[in-house]
């Protein structure tokens, strides 16, 4: 396996922009006692296109380094690695093709799955691949099943190493049986076999915390939680699967008191570190579900984002920790009578920041 500095295939265009640093509140470690929550600053800012990679079938990209900022996402066969000028530093290349990866918050642990196979790379340890039997129904998600710090994962069966280094024996793995699982920083969520209903394990050594019990309603269920800061939000699913909501989860456990913000028929949630980028979603004329605009929460501060010139952008993104940069990919029209030679077109675009 080597490591290739060659981006022939994909196109990198910058431009001139201005970035912000923004206010980042402390953020203690979790406790079990109930902490006060503030209402949440509010800004508006405006998002603009600095970095544009133009590549085929391109998978959705993720932040993933250590200090100096840089991202990875997949192409057909290939897991590529650049840094915010538009220079590739790492280049993967695999024998067969994968969909979306998820990295580690230092930036040194990959992981990608196809099916049964699922395989975890690192510059030290170079590709694994393992085996998971997976049961009927199962969804591996948009969400991570490892750990922020890379250092855990929470699987639906024991894995058993197809080739490679064996890097899973030294790691803690979570059998879930196939129920669904959350990680955050401090607490692991798995799901019960009570609806909306999740054991909490601490992170650091997967001791019991207790039970979440989550809106039990019907019409909802749900697809994700994410620790934004300091504070709690899960993601339902409601309206028979065509619609999602974000709540703050209200709990004393989790330092929670007051009432719950809530976000109405958002695209999903992205978390890069301490910080959480939520896509709002809005219908055009056609009855087309197209991007409106993002919120970003850390710690109290709330951004929301408009994008006056990426209108097409997909409502996958990821913020940067000082919320100075934005990730996305845009699904490109082709032109009409144009032949189609490749894969979907695909652009990954980063996005500043402005006052």
């Amino acid at each position: 396996m080597t490591l290739k500095d060659d981006a022939s295939r994909l196109r990198a265009r910058s431009l001139v922009f201005i970035c912000i640093a923004a206010l980042i509140a402390s953020q203690p470690s979790f406790a079990i006692e109930a902490t006060a929550v503030k209402s949440p600053q509010s800004q508006v800012r405006t998002a603009r296109i600095v970095l544009q990679l133009d590549v085929e079938k391109a998978s959705r990209a993720v932040w993933c380094y250590d200090t100096e900022p840089a991202f990875v996402f997949s192409t057909d066969r290939s897991v590529l690695r650049y840094d915010t000028s538009g220079k590739l530093i790492e280049k993967l290349d695999l024998n067969f093709s994968v969909g979306s990866i998820f990295c580690s918050d230092d930036g040194k642990v990959l992981y990608f799955t196809r099916g049964e196979r699922w395989w975890i790379y690192s510059s030290q340890s170079g590709l694994s691949e393992y085996a998971v039997a997976l049961p009927k129904l199962y969804n591996s998600g948009v969400y991570s099943k490892m750990s922020a710090d890379g250092r855990s994962f929470a699987l639906p069966s024991a894995p058993t190493l197809v080739s490679g280094t064996d890097v899973l024996h030294d790691t803690r793995v979570v059998q879930t049986g196939g129920r669904q699982a959350f990680w955050t920083k401090d607490i692991l969520f798995v799901e019960t076999a009570e609806r909306n209903s999740f054991r909490m394990l601490r992170s650091s050594d997967l001791s019991e915390l207790g039970v979440l019990k989550l809106d039990s309603k019907p019409n909802r269920l749900v697809h994700g939680i994410f620790e934004c800061g300091t504070s709690y939000f899960v993601l339902y699913w409601k309206d028979d699967l065509q619609r999602r909501d974000l709540e703050r989860i209200n709990d004393r456990r989790l330092g929670a008191s007051g009432a719950p913000a809530k976000y109405v028929d958002v695209g999903g949630v992205d978390k890069f570190r301490a910080t959480c980028t939520v896509p709002l979603m809005m219908q055009d004329a056609r009855g087309a579900v197209k991007l409106k605009s993002a919120v970003i929460l850390e710690n109290g501060v709330q951004e929301r984002i408009e994008f006056p010139k990426a209108r097409t952008l997909g409502s996958a993104f990821v913020a940067l920790r000082d919320r100075r940069l934005i990730l996305g990919l845009n699904h490109l029209e082709r032109r009409v009578g144009e032949v189609i030679t490749g894969g979907n077109p695909t652009r990954v675009v980063v996005l500043g920041i402005e006052k």
